[in-house]
This record gives C-alpha cells, structure tokens and sequence, in this order.
C-alpha cells in the first residue's frame, strides 16, 4: 500500500499550527482515505511516521537499501538505539557509519538472506592489513545490520560470527634511568606538555584525565590528586566522571603523587595564575572551521587561542621525547600507556594491591561503587598518612 503525506494548517487563539497526515487508496481503489500523522511535527517525521505503517512492503533485503538510513539522526534505527540505551554520540555514529560503507561496498547488491558467516569471513581473512579489533567492529556492524533487517519485518536467522584474537602487544614500563633521561623538560616543546605527562606518570593517569586536570584537583599539603573527570579526545569536552563512570557513579577517585610533582604542580599553577575549573595544561594554537556563505564552502582560520592538548598531538609529544631521550624502542612498545603502567608497577612496590588498584580506578577490583565527596576526604586523609612512602617513587 501507498501512502502520501501533506499537511493542514490550523488557527488556534490566534496562533497557526500545521498538522501532518497521510492518504491512500482503499482496497477497492475507490476511495482516499485520510488519517493524521500522530504527534508529528515536521515533514520528516511524518515520513518515519508512515514507515512504520507497513514495514515489509517498504524495506528491501538488499543490504544497501537497508542499510542505508543505519545510524542516521532522526532515523528509526537511530530513535530504536536511543530508547534501547546504545550509544548515540556523534562519534559512535560517525565511526558506524564507516563500517557500513565498508559492507556496502563489499555485499551491497547481496540479500542479507544470503551473507552467511562463511562468505563473512572469507572476505575478511583475506585483509590482511587491517587488524582484528578492525575486523571484529565490522562483524559487530553487520550483526546490527542483521537487527535491522528483523525489525523491518525481513525473515532472516542470524548467522553466528566466529571473532579474530587481538594480539596487541601490552605496553612496556619505564626504567628509573629512562624516567630521568625522559623528563628533562628540554625534551618538550613547551612547560605545560612536560608537567602534562609528568602528572600522567605520576598519578597513574589515562592521558583524557591529564588532559582534563584542573588547578582545584592538587591538594598540594597531601601531595595528592583528586581524579574527578576526562576530556572528550574528540570533542575536547571536559565530563564530570571518570571514564569507567556516568553523571549517576562518576567514581571519583584519589590518588597519590611525589610530592615534587605537587611542587611543580602548584608553581605552574601560581605562575599561570589559573582558576580552580580552569584546564591547566593548555597552549596557544589557531583553529579551523568550516565556513559556507552563499552557497560557497571554505575553512577559516581564527586567531591564535588557549586550547588543550589533543590526543594525538601529545602523543606525537611523547614519541618525540621518547626519542630525544635516547630510550631504546626495538622489541617495545613505548606509548603514553606506559607512563600508567609504570606507576601502578612502581606503586605496588611501595603499597599493597588494593591500595593501588583504588588509585587507579581499575574497574575489575572490588572497591566502593561511588565515593561521595565525604568519603573522598576520608580517603585523602587516610592515604596522606602514609604519604612518606611517594619519596622513594622516582627512586632514592
């Protein structure tokens, strides 16, 4: 059945309203009928309004059509993913939209009755430059294109995937003579990148937490941190919880630092003179932005301004003091991880397992769901305590 959408426009005490229906012929051909398009707003919302209507004559089998509007705004896949709870930030959809091309490219004109796990699979060991987390994210993708096909009414039985092993190597930790050749700050271009991967270090952090570190977080008496948010690395926006937590369980966390890095901390901060919510550890770079006037397109570049380190920037950072440094690299893998890593293994020299894993926020341990404010205080008076023992981090 056909359906046609238009609208009536209405005046209510003085306002105009316009209200969305649809018509379609009757069984016999004889007669339109019409019917309100309920609780539509907009032309295209009424348009997914009568998708819903009749969902097996309208969705072709054929993975590119039906895959077309996956992951789309305002789609019913994505209203679907929204009220089932599954991501729907700008970058998931982004990097999901990216596998669907990969599969339209590669089974577009195939009924997705007809994709079996073995054709799947076939076609992916023959990639081989891609890697396996690549491979299992496009498996994932066609399972969700598999979902989508039964919600449009497609009778189809699900094959089930076989995922590849990922055998990413873990990254290797820091030498005390390798820290010192590491953090001598004529090995980075600037102040603020050197006290950015030194606090990294030094408090165990991922690099979105040292990225996101703010003046009121040191408590500098108790040469320790208050570990209460991220930045976004693509958005750049500071989130109020750590990354394993939500605005309901934001699982703060304390952590412990040498108290020379509090020293050099609380310099930085006196001399430049930030605010207790303001980003520390920014620099002075221009941006570009995407510019259309008149139907003509062009980036626009806007004068120098205080921005924070992207992830991609500090790594490049980190690899080049890495570098300067003269650590050797051949057989490891040296990242920012490793400044992590090395903490925790440092840390649970000097204090017992549980200790460390509460300071670094591991999610497989046993520890308090949600720290309230209270029992952070709590926690920062009981580890300040035995703060003497962060003397010996950088060695004796």
């Amino acid at each position: 059945m056909e359906y046609h959408i238009f609208k009536k426009k209405s005046v209510k005490n003085g306002k105009t309203k316009i209200n969305w229906y649809y018509w379609y012929w009757n069984e016999d051909h004889t007669k339109q009928v019409q019917k309100a398009c309920r609780k539509c707003k907009s032309k295209h919302e009424a348009e997914l309004y009568i998708q819903e209507l009749n969902p097996q004559s309208k969705v072709s089998p054929i993975i590119k059509d039906l895959a077309q509007m996956m992951y789309v705004p305002g789609s019913m896949n994505f209203l679907r993913r929204e009220q089932l709870g599954k991501s729907i930030k700008e970058n998931t959809l982004k990097i999901k939209r990216m596998y669907i091309r990969h599969i339209i490219r590669d089974f577009g004109d195939m009924d997705i009755r007809d994709l079996t796990a073995t054709k799947l699979l076939r076609h992916l060991l023959l990639m081989s430059s891609t890697s396996a987390s690549w491979k299992n994210q496009y498996i994932t993708t066609v399972e969700d294109l598999y979902t989508e096909a039964i919600w449009n009414g497609i009778e189809v039985n699900p094959p089930r995937f076989e995922r590849f092993v990922q055998k990413s190597k873990k990254a290797d930790i820091l030498t005390l003579s390798e820290i010192e050749a590491l953090f001598k700050i004529e090995n980075f271009p600037d102040k603020a990148s050197f006290l950015l991967l030194l606090l990294t270090l030094s408090a165990g952090l991922r690099i979105s937490e040292a990225r996101a570190f703010t003046p009121e977080q040191l408590y500098f008496n108790e040469s320790a941190i208050l570990v209460n948010g991220f930045l976004d690395r693509h958005t750049d926006v500071r989130n109020s919880y750590n990354k394993l937590g939500s605005l309901e369980d934001k699982k703060w966390r304390i952590a412990l630092i040498p108290p020379a890095t509090a020293q050099l901390i609380q310099n930085y901060i006196v001399e430049t003179g930030k605010k207790g919510d303001e980003l520390l550890f920014t620099h002075w770079s221009s941006k570009r932005v995407l510019e259309s006037f008149g139907g003509i397109r062009r980036w626009l570049e806007l004068p120098p301004s205080e921005n924070p380190y992207h992830m991609d920037y500090i790594a490049d950072i980190f690899h080049k003091a890495v570098k300067k440094s003269g650590i050797c690299t051949d057989g490891r893998k040296i990242t920012m991880h490793s400044l992590r890593y090395t903490y925790v293994t440092r840390m649970r020299q000097l204090y017992d397992g549980e200790l460390v894993r509460k300071m670094v926020g591991h999610a497989q341990i046993e520890m308090t769901d949600y720290y309230t404010r209270n029992e952070l205080d709590e926690t920062l008076h009981s580890l300040a305590a035995r703060n003497q023992k962060m003397l010996n981090f950088f060695g004796e």
